[in-house]
């Protein structure tokens, strides 16, 4: 009779043990074995876990990402903050002005060259916002510089620039802003492409490169003011409703499980939102775009172009398996930004002392940018 009863509870302590184990391997927590208590105080109400008999592993339903730390001892785990929220930080003009000189990527006498952050704007148009812009500190920067001018160049497209990252140039005299603009003009009139943008695109372009000209004008589209393409028409080239931009553009690398690429665009013009009219009329839609990207919808997997004059501003639509990929809910994909960004300059001629050879700037992608290429498996080109 001794021996049954030592024997039952010797098989007792092992279930016990052996559910306190798995227990132990299922939520990868320290288990107290000898006493049987669990050292986990966090469970789901629905959950049950008592000090005797034992529990089934197929009941234990946590998540390996959950929180599972003791509410009682230790600090609580900290929520992460995704890469697309993580933002440069500055309250004052002088944070802004510190910044911007720490990401300045080629200076001389006559240009000042600026790795510009997303979402920086160059001037604000809205008097009553108290949002920063590069305006606000010129007049610091040229402090920090110790130059005696710093300007804004002409010609600005200010929505691309707050919307996009990279290069931008900075004249240090009215002589050289004048010389930027007569070079601006040059570019136009020759079908220069001076400019190298990097855009992670929805999409794979159906041509690996494309060199052509593309007509962009302004639409009514309910209460929006909306940049749509329109066929060239030779009599209207110089219609002032409208410009006939010039854009290149090269597919770098691309994943064609996910249906994406790492584009390389090379324009003439970037005003009118151009560039991101192109892309989507090319049925690759930039990353982050939640302006023109619901003009290509996907049907049986296909994308399918949809009249533009009728497409409203969105939030960018993206498949699934791209969205778990980037670790986005549904309701986190508007933060996405912009994925445009101004990785090469190159100046011509009377822009430079010697003019045998063009002035080339670099400017590397930002980290958001980065962390979006290795998520989908797409690589930059080594920058000479």
């Amino acid at each position: 009779m001794a021996t049954t009863i030592a024997l039952q509870t010797i098989q007792a302590r092992m279930a016990t043990t052996i559910t306190l184990q798995t227990i132990q391997t299922h939520l990868r927590t320290p288990v107290c074995v000898n006493c049987s208590k669990v050292a986990l105080q966090k469970f789901p109400r629905w959950m049950s876990v008592r000090t005797y008999g034992t529990a089934r592993a197929a009941d234990l339903h946590v998540d390996s990402g959950a929180n599972v730390d003791s509410e009682k001892e230790g600090p609580q785990r900290e929520k992460r903050v995704h890469t697309y929220n993580k933002v440069p930080d500055w309250r004052t003009p002088t944070e802004l002005a510190e910044y911007l000189t720490q990401n300045i990527v080629f200076q001389n006498d006559e240009f000042l060259a600026v790795n510009k952050p997303y979402g920086l704007p160059i001037y604000q148009n809205d008097t009553t916002s108290d949002e920063l812009c590069v305006n606000d500190v010129l007049k610091l920067l040229q402090n920090k510089l110790g130059t005696d001018r710093l300007m804004l160049p002409f010609s600005l497209d200010i929505d691309l620039q707050k919307k996009s990252s990279g290069i931008l140039i900075l004249p240090k005299s009215v002589s050289a802003r004048q010389d930027l603009r007569s070079f601006t003009k040059i570019v136009r009139s020759a079908q220069m492409l001076p400019q190298t943008f990097w855009a992670v695109t929805v999409g794979v372009p159906i041509h690996e490169e494309l060199n052509e000209q593309i007509c962009v004008m302004q639409h009514q589209v309910g209460e929006y003011i909306m940049n749509i393409p329109d066929k060239i028409v030779p009599n209207k080239r110089k219609d002032k409703g409208r410009i006939i931009p010039r854009i290149s553009h090269r597919v770098l690398d691309k994943n064609t499980q996910l249906g994406c690429a790492l584009v390389e665009i090379k324009p003439n013009y970037t005003q009118w939102d151009c560039l991101q009219v192109c892309m989507a009329q090319r049925l690759s839609p930039i990353l982050g775009d939640h302006q023109y990207s619901g003009r290509v919808k996907h049907v049986l997997g296909r994308p399918v172009p949809v009249e533009p004059k009728v497409v409203k501003p969105a939030t960018q639509t993206l498949p699934d398996f791209v969205r778990r990929k980037l670790r986005l809910g549904f309701d986190q994909v508007h933060s996405i930004p912009l994925h445009l960004h101004c990785a090469q300059w190159t100046l011509f001629g009377h822009l430079k002392k010697k003019k045998d050879q063009p002035l080339i700037i670099n400017a590397a992608a930002p980290e958001f940018f980065n962390w979006t290429l290795s998520q989908l498996g797409l690589e930059l080109p080594v920058v000479s």
